[in-house]
């Protein structure tokens, strides 16, 4: 089967159920009593296309998987059923790196080395899925849908997110009018019940977002024109997903004048229903997650206007400005960029002015050829250190800023002999630089344009970088739409005593966790093997990224976020997922120690007075014990608290360091330490509160012997606590 094949059985489908009044958008339903197709192996909803295709079917139950999916769950597929087609359009795939020859590379083991690739056209698989009622086993739907919030609340917070201006009146319908971008609502009284209210409202919602400034749809077509009906194909579809993840009532009933168009439109181009699919799912996701990204792209608008005023990022021109000549280049508009320590302008400036400062492009001088040529690694990302430069005439390799742990992405070649030269290429972002030595002493001015250069070589990596992070970022969540993830146990899984949860599936035998940010845009995706070993995904993002425990989109994640009155954030999945066990408590995953104070400072951001806790790992035998260090560090920075499981020292000497391992022998401890946790009295303001005198004198040796928290002692507080100040941070630990 192939695209136009698959539109075109679909289109007659929905042409037949259009005459009749039976297709997916023309059945309307009320509160809470019908929800969209959704994996229940995988906890993920179908998307676009196949959400219509699903609902054109007669089956009521909404949960959709593959034969397989329903075998690993010990169901099966009645005899003689009929599978139902869907489609998935993949736009990379994975292929071995060829080097400057022709051959492909290889890595420090001699493994291949393989990259993902842009394909010019999609590949498009189709997968044949089976309803719930069409396999035996499988537990009864539940009659009635659980939510965690309140449709109408939810429904309003949307209307309010968005920012749209809405107009009510006592007369007329209900519409969207690009050219003064408003929305006009009938006054609330005149319909029958909230729920038609709200619906009426969202999807007007969905044709605001087709402004030129937000997805830039063409709704420039007149009232009863085909191109107008095309827009409310769109708009009617983005309702149905809407009402659906939602719980609220859908009435279509006034969009029914329509329907000639519809069948018109799908008899002379089957296509556009796939288009008008994907369309709908754009807007359902940009309503989605406005109430998410409310706060966030306040700030970031507000960023973006002061960049733009004081001059654009792309636009700078940084300067080679001396010391002695700093006020002389600020009267003249030139502005200092505190992280990169240079001056810039911007595109405005008279040439003229500016031109005794402007970089002259020429070799970095310094008198140490070693300290010159260091100076070139830097700039191209390298971390220099130990006996590095070696300028033997041998090949080098070192890390970069951004490598993981044991990488090496920096290779360089340097010779001392004659006129000292090298050559440095960065592996990843393909930057080449040849040096030759000048052999000068830097003069003031000359350190300032070195400063200037080095500022702009970082600018234009970081924007690459970036790029290559959004490209990695469009093809993991191609990855997680895909076929062949389900909601199962692995042997992972077992050796942690910890269950599958929604959110985190299983591919290949793999465990699939995927890490977001705040905005809830997913950035990366951990790896994790059977026999537990760990990767993220290929130039991938993991600083700031964590993964709620339990949440099956990233939108539930920042709802059970914003719900919950403890978040809890730990390293590793499974200690996030012991410690999700626990009832009222949000747990979190950070990936690892080292990303715990960014996930803590960003929540902390949004939620200002959440009590939020470092679940931190005891790693005693390591000299600095970083899994204490880190957490504590997070836990001052966001005035929150530390917690630590309680070892025995004979678990110590098993080895043992997280709440996991704690569990696996007395779960019966860590139930104890979270629920001490939650009894504590808190404050507005204050995360924990220390109760004793006790407490105050060990937090006051503590604080003399100038620690923040040792791998010896168990409670840590800021020097907050001991001044009276009311927002502590506190650790907890069996010590007390």
């Amino acid at each position: 089967m192939d695209t136009s094949d698959f539109a075109v059985r679909l289109a007659d489908k929905l042409i037949a159920q259009l005459k009749d009044g039976t297709s997916p958008w023309q059945k309307p339903w009320k509160d809470g009593q019908a929800f969209g197709p959704y994996n229940p192996t995988t906890g993920n909803r179908y998307r676009g296309v196949n959400i219509v295709a699903l609902m054109a079917t007669d089956f009521t139950d909404p949960r959709w998987m593959t034969y397989k999916q329903a075998q690993r769950q010990g169901w099966q597929v009645k005899r003689g059923e009929k599978s139902t087609q869907i489609q998935h359009w993949i736009w990379e795939e994975e292929r071995v790196r060829l080097g400057r020859n022709g051959q492909p590379e290889l890595d420090d083991q001699g493994k291949l080395i393989k990259e993902l690739v842009r394909l010019e056209r999609p590949k498009v698989i189709f997968a044949a899925v089976f309803n719930a009622q069409q396999i035996e086993g499988i537990p009864a739907l539940e009659a009635k849908r659980d939510l965690e919030w309140n449709p109408i609340e939810q429904a309003e917070k949307l209307l309010k997110a968005s920012n749209a201006r809405i107009q009510h009146s006592a007369q007329g319908g209900a519409f969207y009018r690009l050219a003064t971008d408003t929305i006009h609502l009938p006054n609330q009284d005149r319909f029958s019940n909230a729920g038609d209210y709200y619906s009426t409202g969202l999807h007007e919602l969905g044709h605001w977002t087709g402004h030129p400034d937000r997805l830039d749809r063409d709704l420039k077509n007149p009232f009863g024109s085909a191109g107008y009906a095309r827009e409310e194909l769109r708009a009617e579809i983005a309702s149905l997903i809407l009402g659906s993840e939602l719980g609220i009532g859908y009435d279509p009933s006034q969009h029914a004048s329509y329907v000639d168009h519809w069948i018109q439109i799908l008899t002379e181009t089957p296509k556009e229903i796939l288009y008008a699919a994907a369309d709908a799912e754009r807007i359902s996701e940009y309503i989605l997650c406005i109430g998410e990204k409310q706060k966030l792209e306040t700030l970031q608008a507000q960023g973006a206007r002061q960049v733009k005023q004081e001059i654009a990022l792309e636009e700078r021109i940084y300067l080679a400005v001396p010391y002695d000549e700093r006020n002389e280049a600020k009267a003249l508009g030139a502005r200092w960029d505190a992280v990169e320590k240079a001056w810039y302008v911007g595109p405005d400036v008279d040439p003229a002015k500016i031109a005794k400062w402007e970089l002259r492009h020429q070799p970095e001088p310094t008198l140490d050829p070693r300290a010159e040529f260091a100076e070139v690694l830097r700039s191209i990302g390298g971390i220099v250190d130990g006996d590095h430069p070696i300028m033997n005439g041998e090949a080098q390799r070192i890390p970069a800023h951004d490598d993981k742990r044991g990488e090496r992405t920096i290779f360089y070649v340097a010779h001392l002999d004659g006129v000292a030269n090298g050559y440095v290429e960065n592996n990843r972002t393909k930057e080449v630089v040849r040096w030759k030595a000048c052999g000068q002493l830097l003069s003031q001015e000359a350190k300032a344009e070195l400063l200037a250069q080095a500022a702009q070589k970082r600018y234009i990596r970081r924007q690459t970088e970036q790029q290559i992070y959004e490209a990695t970022s469009r093809r993991l969540l191609e990855e997680l739409r895909g076929p062949g993830c389900s909601l199962e146990k692995t042997a992972y899984h077992k050796a942690k005593q910890i269950d599958a949860t929604l959110g985190a599936p299983v591919r290949n035998g793999n465990l699939l966790v995927p890490g977001y940010d705040l905005q809830g845009k997913l950035w990366t995706i951990q790896y994790i093997k059977a026999d537990g070993t760990k990767r993220f995904a290929k130039d991938s993002r993991k600083h700031g990224c964590f993964h709620v425990v339990g949440a099956p989109n990233s939108a539930v994640a920042l709802r059970k976020i914003a719900i919950s009155p403890v978040v809890v954030i730990a390293e590793g999945y499974a200690t996030a997922a012991t410690i999700a066990q626990q009832p009222n408590i949000c747990a979190l995953a950070a990936f690892d120690s080292g990303n715990l104070l960014a996930v803590a400072t960003a929540l902390r951001e949004q939620h200002k007075a959440k009590l939020i806790v470092i679940a931190g790992d005891d790693d005693h035998r390591l000299e600095s014990n970083p899994g204490r260090t880190k957490a504590l560090e997070a836990a001052g920075a966001v005035k929150g608290a530390a917690i630590f499981p309680q070892l025995s020292p004979e678990q110590k000497e098993r080895g043992m360091t997280d709440f996991n391992d704690l569990a696996s022998q007395n779960p019966e401890i860590v139930t104890a330490q979270f629920q001490e946790l939650l009894a504590r009295p808190t404050r507005q303001g204050r995360e924990g509160e220390m109760s004793t005198n006790k407490e105050r004198a060990v937090l006051r040796t503590m604080l003399s012997d100038s620690a923040r928290g040792t791998k010896e002692r168990g409670f840590y507080a800021s020097r907050h606590a001991i001044r009276g100040n009311h927002e502590p941070s506190v650790e907890l630990d069996r010590d007390l």
